[in-house]
């Protein structure tokens, strides 16, 4: 008993104090070199914790090729349904930066808690291809790594021939040795270039995007544009290397057989990651950047892992592990930790001023880290980067191994992506400028006729409302039609909005004074008749804040811009409610138009009869008619699906001007053409007539 007493008070002593020890959850994926990294990261965090008392423990989970199957696609699908399944089981995320966009709604944004100083010590190119999702700071660079060129010593100083620096250079020094090793053994085994470029995960895209690249104009260029006469000349030299100097099945090949072309020095050169130094130490070749089109010019194509801290929920009871997990990241992300780890060999950092440390400089290849010209894989390319990494193969073998020519490969890489859009311009197709300069006469012309409501010879024709009304009713097909123009250029939320209250606001134009007009004019008299005669603009008031009200409520949740990912077509985007408050607001918007076109419609069936206001009644109730047949067209169109852009677009733009027009004409437009018509001078008409009977009456008079 004695024994047991003692044991149970030492493991409460151990209890009490663990009790205040915080475990942080870091996960991670084992792959090549990564494990042997992480547990280095962890060891060094958990002696620095126990050294200073930190009461903060990491523990390390990791995903290795022992214990899971696949490939880093795979492993990039599994950290993913972790996240959503529990995004507080892990602290810290180890994962590779091409998933910055698959993982970026789930991290915290680094820049509200981590100083300016220390994020700015990160390479910025490293960071903005990365580590930045919808502008936010959701990752520091964990561990890096990067394509370089491995040129055969034995084989240059025999030639007397230098590292190229372009790829021409590559070229022409890989085809004058094999020509002449050849002529010493005709069955030599030594291949000229290596490629990279196989079907495993996203090595073909990270190649293409890396010789892309190494084609721009000047070192400060951008990543040229992927249709670009750059990036078409830049896959004809890759084509033109693997025909020249190598072959199919050699840039078909993988990192084994890399490892061993090098380890074996049976290649010219070979293009392959930065290896460790005992393994580099070992090999009779030389490690440089890759060439570009010109000297000076180079790339490499950004890999490695982030680290990202998760979203805890805003809860209290989190606070605690959150504080814990961000005095973790700030250690890890330091400088004098990222400094030990490099002198270690442990990982290549993205603080790029460690490379002009002399400490540094005495151990690691400083010369070559400062050389690099680094570019981020098209992460943001689409939402699921597997998908386009395993579409971009397809369309780029289809160039490379088969015979689509360079630009019709780069336009269906393109359009993996690429969002089409109606505008101006006419670089895809002209449409958007012609539809465009429809609707901007069809306006004008609506708008320069108002001028006829102001002219004495038509007054007549207009006495059906005041001019005001008459002013309301021209803006509301203006706005009806001017709708279509949120559908130029790129779809925003706003736009989406924007185009209901216009619709909204241009119904109401065209019909409340219509609707005004028949209620004072009820046969019987009646009190809602009378107040409407006496407040007409307070009528109307309270009728367009309906709109406003009801359309201001759409705001509170913003239109969800969805995009048409069509396979072998162009891409578009399209507004679509996602929730059910504002599909609650939009059908409470359609009820409300419906209500007043039913009164409109009872209103003029007990007006029928009316002589005087026959033929207005008839015009009114066809342009009623022909809006209610072209808004159920517009509603159906929204259950058929249509995958060509221009035609999705455009068939309801079209819609539209027949609606628009329609009311324009059967409302207002119709009076212009009768008052044309009947050129005449009406008031000198009536002047003439009271003239004539005033001289038949006076001689009548004279005759008496």
């Amino acid at each position: 008993m004695y024994k047991i007493a003692i044991i149970i008070l030492i493991f409460n002593i151990i209890c009490l104090k663990v009790i205040n020890c915080i475990t942080i959850n870091i996960i991670g994926i084992g792959y090549f070199k990564n494990n042997d990294y992480q547990v280095n990261v962890v060891n060094k965090f958990n002696k620095y914790s126990k050294e200073n008392d930190l009461g903060i423990n990491i523990e390390l989970n990791v995903f290795t090729e022992k214990n899971f199957t696949g490939s880093i696609f795979n492993f990039g699908d599994v950290i993913e349904s972790i996240l959503k399944k529990s995004k507080t089981k892990y602290d810290l995320y180890l994962y590779d930066n091409a998933y910055g966009s698959k993982y970026g709604n789930y991290f915290l944004d680094l820049k509200e808690y981590l100083s300016e100083d220390l994020i700015k010590l990160y390479d910025k190119k490293i960071i903005s291809d990365t580590c930045i999702y919808k502008n936010k700071l959701i990752a520091l660079p964990a561990r890096l790594d990067y394509n370089v060129l491995y040129s055969n010593r034995s084989l240059l100083k025999k030639y007397n021939k230098t590292i190229p620096e372009t790829w021409d250079e590559l070229i022409e020094t890989s085809k004058y040795i094999l020509e002449e090793e050849k002529k010493l053994n005709k069955d030599i085994d030594l291949i000229g270039y290596n490629g990279f470029f196989n079907d495993k995960d996203d090595e073909m895209l990270s190649s293409t995007y890396e010789f892309i690249y190494s084609y721009r104009d000047t070192y400060e260029s951008s990543f040229p544009d992927i249709t670009s006469q750059t990036a078409i000349n830049a896959i004809n030299k890759i084509k033109q290397i693997k025909e020249d100097i190598s072959s199919e099945s050699i840039f078909r090949s993988n990192e084994e057989f890399a490892i061993s072309r090098l380890l074996l020095g049976k290649a010219i050169f070979i293009k392959f990651i930065i290896i460790p130094d005992q393994i580099y130490e070992m090999l009779d070749y030389n490690m440089t950047v890759l060439p570009g089109v010109k000297k000076g010019i180079s790339s490499s194509i950004i890999f490695g892992n982030n680290i990202s801290i998760t979203k805890y929920p805003n809860d209290k009871a989190y606070d605690k592990r959150k504080e814990a997990a961000l005095f973790v990241f700030k250690y890890l992300a330091s400088r004098e930790v990222q400094k030990e780890f490099l002198t270690k060999r442990i990982l290549i950092p993205g603080i790029m001023d460690l490379y002009y440390d002399e400490d540094v400089c005495k151990i690691a290849h400083c010369q070559l880290f400062r050389s690099i010209q680094p570019i981020g894989k098209p992460i943001f390319e689409r939402d699921d980067y597997n998908y386009y990494a395993e579409k971009f193969k397809i369309y780029f073998s289809e160039f490379l191994y088969g015979n689509v020519s360079a630009k019709d490969a780069l336009k269906n890489i393109k359009d993996i992506s690429y969002i089409y859009e109606i505008s101006t311009s006419t670089k895809y197709t002209s449409a958007g400028l012609i539809n465009f300069l429809i609707f901007s006469v069809i306006i004008t012309l609506m708008f320069l006729s108002l001028i006829f409501i102001f002219l004495n010879n038509f007054n007549p024709f207009f006495e059906f409302l005041s001019q005001e009304y008459w002013i309301l009713i021209v803006f509301g097909s203006i706005m009806n039609l001017s709708a279509c123009f949120t559908k130029f250029g790129t779809l925003t939320s706003f736009k989406c909005q924007l185009s209901i209250l216009l619709l909204s606001l241009g119904f109401s134009f065209s019909f409340i004074p219509i609707l005004n007009k028949l209620i004072i004019n009820f046969p019987e008299v009646n009190k809602i008749s009378t107040w409407i005669d006496k407040h007409q603009y307070l009528f109307h008031l309270i009728n367009f804040s309906i709109d406003i009200l009801l359309n201001g409520l759409m705001y509170i949740k913003p239109y969800h811009i969805h995009t048409n990912y069509i396979e072998g077509r162009q891409n578009f985007q399209i507004c679509k409610i996602n929730n059910f408050f504002e599909n609650s607001i939009y059908i409470l918007i359609i009820i409300y138009k419906i209500i007043i076109l039913l009164i409109i419609l009872i209103l003029i069936f007990i007006e029928w009869n009316n002589q005087k206001f026959h033929y207005e009644l008839k015009f009114i109730i066809t342009a009623i008619y022909i809006f209610i047949l072209g808004s159920i067209i517009l509603l159906i169109l929204n259950f058929i699906t249509i995958n060509n852009y221009i035609f999705y677009y455009l068939i309801r733009g079209y819609i539209m001007v027949i609606i628009s027009t329609s009311l324009y004409i059967f409302i207002y437009g119709y009076r212009i053409i009768f008052g044309i018509l009947h050129k005449q001078n009406l008031k000198l008409q009536f002047i003439n007539n009271i003239n004539k009977k005033f001289i038949k009456i006076m001689c009548r008079l004279l005759s008496i």
